[in-house]
């Protein structure tokens, strides 16, 4: 089956998330004061699990680390005056 998994995010510079049959990531949402991913997963529990890596970059900030990453959405926190740009090297 084919699913969709919401998965929250700490606002650090980098982090990984630990994805069990990842087809695709589909966006980068607030909800209910935190950052969340929304992901694409094939819940066959045969399938592996991977760790896609996240960099998050607040504007204004260096974000040259992202080059090799693929840019997914920018979230702007409503209790916040920071926008979070947030970048992802899918799992292999």
């Amino acid at each position: 089956m084919v699913a969709i998994h919401k998965y929250p995010l700490d606002i650090v510079s980098q982090q990984g998330i630990d994805v069990s049959g990842y087809m695709g990531c589909l966006s980068v949402k607030e909800v209910r004061k935190e950052l969340v991913f929304y992901i694409m997963v094939d819940t066959d529990p045969t399938l592996q699990t991977r760790t896609m890596q996240v960099k998050i970059v607040g504007t204004g900030n260096n974000a040259s680390e992202t080059k090799d990453y693929r840019f997914v959405g920018s979230v702007a926190m409503k209790d916040s005056i920071r926008v979070w740009h947030v970048f992802i090297k899918e799992p292999e």
